[in-house]
């Protein structure tokens, strides 16, 4: 079919070339019909171009270069950078091994769930059904729990380049991908099972494939659609980040999608179909997702006035979207979401980025133009519900990546435009590959020591170190068993599933039960704990000097981890004694209820403080040390018309004891036994045999099935009034 009449090229680069063909002068590119979406121009693209009939030869095969040197830059060390290894990665292949071991079935028996239980919330989708295969096929490290990600990233990379060359029409679109490769964020992200960088390879892939039902065939709606709905599936912001920008496109392609309505129906049946498993999820856990956003402490669920929400909401998103938070001087991530002195974009490759989205609204009527525009600015949609963080907002990238090719071309063009393509595009491949590696380098070199915060609130260093030293000592050792503490990390748990299974003698424990209490030491049990838990153990007068048995060192050289034995010292039985003497002396302080000081008598607690019985959050919650029964006593200052008690307390059996005692000395004693499930933690006790007033009320509390040392959770508490 003959191609349609050329016309002359626009003055920016965006749609300005139709092929680069190596042997003609680049700097004189052909137009291609580009009309914004006719269905007469839809028709035309259909039957006269294929998916690669556009790109060059030599453009294809920079572009499998590239993906190399991507890919390269992915997996090469994969395991020592980054030099921690979190249970947040560990648990995708965890629950994808449960799920296989299970008959495709999630711990409550559900077949194939919508999202999977993570510890305490349900968030986990796509990026455990995607570890499920090469789970199957290589087995269980931290190599294939990384890599798996780190190859369908690549999916990624290749969509954000094709974008730029098919749609874009740009030279140089194949550098899209080692643009993505060299920023930093995703240089770092991409190296992780963390599962935002599965949702930005979907979301790069989305972009693309709309662009294809726009550009080239309606019928890409239902790819399109998919890969939208994998988005949201994948990570809890790509919810919102998926929302956003389809409603983005929605509105700025309304036309277009007019003239496909017929289409557009059949579209918006797949979505409700697709979105059939998030109401499955709705109908079997409602409330999850909020309590989910509750213990991230999202400002939307505190009580706090309508307008400073959302006047916070427009902060994070202009934080979002600052060029102060993506270039590193405003460094509101976490140390493990960071690479050193880089930014979170490249630096170098910025001025390159601005150019690029200068051209871009510059050609805000080229549907390629609009669609990018409308990522850039949906992304930092997800940093409104709780805060700016780079997980949140990784997706940016894709689009950041295909601009900034847009700006290498642009720049180019202009200062080399006699230079023919050819040699131009092999030296700038090399020196984008030979970058690609110099960051590699500069991340397995400095990266162990750019942050020295090693433990919980640091980098959690140590995972791969801790459980193989563990092992070793098993294997060396049979008839021990290993103890190892858990301050050190979030879901210490799940690491010792992924690193010693559920049979083995690695118990995850710090010394901790064995400081408080007398319980049995003996020569086959080794403790592995952290530099500072061994400091404050070696002065315990309880305990004769730990005998070592193996040391960790921290990537800066200093002490890390221990593995040691303990052993009580003469003196423990006595102190033990004393301890537990004064632990049982209640403590005596004032509280604030309904404004009024009350005097409240309590037993030790080693959570939270009295105030929050009172704070009307349910989330909020004291716990006792070791009392059982636990016994709360409130003294008014002057007798109060009581005539009941609202109690919310944790999800166990207990009996429930109140005594109220009026001014006159009169005691009415209430009685009852209560299991409180998870879901309905609240019981409420009438008084209705009095007394009149109360001027004292003594709770006791006994938990019915604890043994050892007992830890009551109390969440709220509220005595009633008389109206």
């Amino acid at each position: 079919m003959a191609e349609p009449r050329l016309a002359a090229a626009p003055p920016n680069e965006i749609g300005s070339a139709r092929r680069i063909d190596s042997g003609r002068d680049p700097s004189s590119p052909h137009l291609t019909d580009l009309a914004a979406g006719s269905p007469a121009g839809a028709g035309r693209r259909r039957s006269g171009e294929g998916l690669l009939a556009w790109a060059d030869g030599f453009d294809l095969l920079l572009l499998g270069a590239a993906l190399a040197v991507y890919l390269a830059a992915r997996l090469i060390a994969l395991e020592d950078y980054p030099i921690y290894f979190f249970t947040d990665e560990a648990i995708q292949t965890v629950l994808a091994q449960d799920f296989v071991r299970d008959g495709w079935r999630d711990f409550a028996g559900r077949p194939f769930p919508t999202y999977f239980l993570n510890v305490y919330e349900y968030n986990l989708n796509l990026s455990v059904y995607s570890q499920i295969p090469s789970l199957l096929a290589f087995g269980k490290s931290v190599f294939v729990t990384r890599a798996t990600p780190a190859v369908l990233s690549a999916l990624g990379a290749a969509s954000v380049a094709y974008l730029a060359g098919r749609f874009l029409r740009v030279r140089f679109w194949w550098s899209a991908v080692l643009f993505l490769g060299l920023t930093p964020a995703w240089f770092l992200h991409s190296r992780t099972a963390f599962e935002t960088t599965l949702m930005a390879t979907f979301y790069g892939m989305f972009l693309a494939a709309y662009l294809l039902y726009r550009m080239v065939d309606p019928r890409y709606l239902y790819l399109s659609v998919l890969l939208a709905a994998m988005v949201f599936y994948t990570y809890g912001p790509g919810q919102i980040i998926s929302l956003a920008t389809g409603l983005a496109l929605f509105v700025t392609d309304f036309r277009y999608h007019w003239a496909h309505r017929r289409l557009l129906a059949g579209g918006l049946a797949w979505t409700a179909l697709l979105a059939l498993p998030y109401l499955r999820f709705q109908w079997e856990q409602p409330g999850a997702h909020q309590e989910f956003l509750r213990l991230l402490g999202s400002y939307w669920l505190q009580d706090l006035p309508l307008a400073r929400k959302i006047a916070t909401a427009f902060s994070n998103y202009a934080s979002a979207l600052s060029p102060a938070y993506w270039l590193g001087a405003d460094r509101a991530d976490l140390a493990r979401h960071l690479m050193g002195g880089h930014g979170n974009l490249s630096r170098w490759a910025a001025p390159f980025l601005a150019v690029g989205f200068v051209q871009c609204i510059r050609s805000w009527h080229h549907p390629a133009s609009r669609v990018l525009l409308a990522a850039l600015l949906a992304v930092p949609f997800g940093a409104v519900v709780v805060g700016v963080g780079i997980t949140r907002v990784l997706s940016w990238v894709m689009p950041a990546a295909a601009l900034t090719a847009v700006g290498l071309a642009w720049l180019a063009r202009r200062a080399l435009p006699r230079l023919p393509y050819r040699p131009l595009a092999a030296g700038v491949f090399v020196l984008l590959s030979g970058l690609q590696f110099w960051l590699l380098g500069d991340a397995l070199r400095h990266g162990p020591t750019w942050s020295t915060d090693y433990g919980l609130y640091g980098m959690q260093y140590g995972a791969r170190q801790v459980f193989h030293l563990a092992q070793e000592h098993v294997r060396t050792h049979p008839d021990d068993h290993v103890f190892v503490t858990s301050t050190w990390a979030n879901g210490a748990d799940v690491l010792a599933r992924f690193f010693v299974g559920d049979r083995s003698p690695v118990t995850i424990s710090n010394a901790t039960p064995w400081v408080q209490d007398p319980l049995e030491l003996n020569g086959r049990m080794a403790f592995l704990l952290t530099d500072d838990e061994l400091e404050e153990l070696r002065p315990n007068p309880k305990f004769l000097p730990p005998e070592e048995l193996g040391r960790i060192l921290y990537p800066d050289g200093s002490p890390g981890f221990g593995l040691v034995r303990l052993r009580y010292s003469p003196r423990a039985e006595g102190i033990f004694a004393e301890e537990q003497r004064l632990r049982r002396i209640p403590i005596v302080e004032q509280v604030e209820i309904g404004g009024v000081p009350v005097t409240v008598e309590h037993p030790l607690l080693d959570m939270g403080e009295i105030p929050l019985l009172f704070d009307g959050d349910e989330f909020t919650l004291i716990r006792t040390f070791e009392a059982n029964p636990a016994v709360f006593v409130f003294t008014f200052p002057s007798p109060r018309p009581l005539r009941g008690l609202s109690l919310t307390a944790g999800a166990f059996s207990f009996d429930l004891h109140l005594r109220l005692t009026s001014a006159a000395g009169e005691t009415v004693v209430y009685h009852g036994v209560y299991t409180l499930p998870a879901d309905q933690p609240t019981i409420e006790v009438a008084f209705d045999r009095g007394p009149d007033s109360t001027a004292r009320v003594e709770i006791e509390i006994l938990h019915l099935f604890g043994a050892g040392r007992v830890k009551i959770h109390v969440r709220e508490l509220r005595f009633l009034e008389e109206d």
